[in-house]
């Protein structure tokens, strides 16, 4: 009788099991994500009752359907998201690799008709777009590359961008500044419009 009642037992858990749907894990991230900014991963995993998720830098498991995370350095990383199916009978992993990266600028976009010869731009740390002289419009803007031969991080923090005009006898004109909260501000390009010109700050993350 005792072996009745286990073998009916397993019967009804196989049963139970097998109508289970197999949850399918799944990561919303991108390849890149920023060092130093509060940041949130999200799943797209389907048929699941919930969800573990481990990074290669932690040994502590988070569940949930999202996990928050700030990275301190610039690095390659791993998480593994674990789906569960409702009592664990069923589940599925996927792990998926990405990297950690402050923001930098990439190039300068300016547009505008220019009396200049160079301009100076403070983003950070300054740097100057020489051979400015010219019209420019926004189907041919004049184009300064930055990175990589210059390393101009974004912090995240409030940060004024500047942009001054360098005529050819050396005399300065200030054009135009705005402050941003890079913590939150994630446009790219970053746009700046002075009177007369508009700057584009396109960014990258480091390869």
């Amino acid at each position: 009788m005792e072996l009745l009642r286990l073998a009916s037992i397993s019967i009804v858990l196989i049963a139970f099991s097998s109508c289970q749907k197999q949850p399918t894990a799944c990561v919303n991230i991108e390849d890149a994500v920023e060092a130093g900014s509060f940041i949130k991963i999200t799943s797209c995993s389907e048929d699941y009752e919930f969800l573990t998720w481990r990074f290669d830098d932690d040994l502590s498991a988070q569940v949930g359907d999202e996990v928050q995370r700030t990275f301190v350095t610039e690095d390659n990383h791993s998480v593994t998201l674990t789906a569960y199916a409702k009592n664990g009978y069923r589940s599925d992993e996927i792990t998926v690799d990405f990297k950690s990266s402050y923001r930098y600028v990439d190039y300068v976009e300016i547009v505008g008709d220019s009396p200049y010869s160079k301009f100076i731009v403070k983003c950070f740390s300054s740097f100057n777009a020489t051979q400015a002289e010219g019209s420019f419009s926004n189907s041919t803007p004049y184009i300064f590359q930055v990175y990589p031969q210059n390393e101009v991080r974004i912090l995240p923090e409030i940060s004024k961008v500047e942009l001054t005009g360098v005529r050819s006898n050396g005399s300065q004109s200030f054009l135009g500044s705005q402050s941003f909260n890079f913590e939150t501000y994630k446009e790219n390009p970053i746009t700046l419009i002075t009177d007369g010109f508009e700057m584009r700050l396109h960014w990258r993350f480091k390869d």
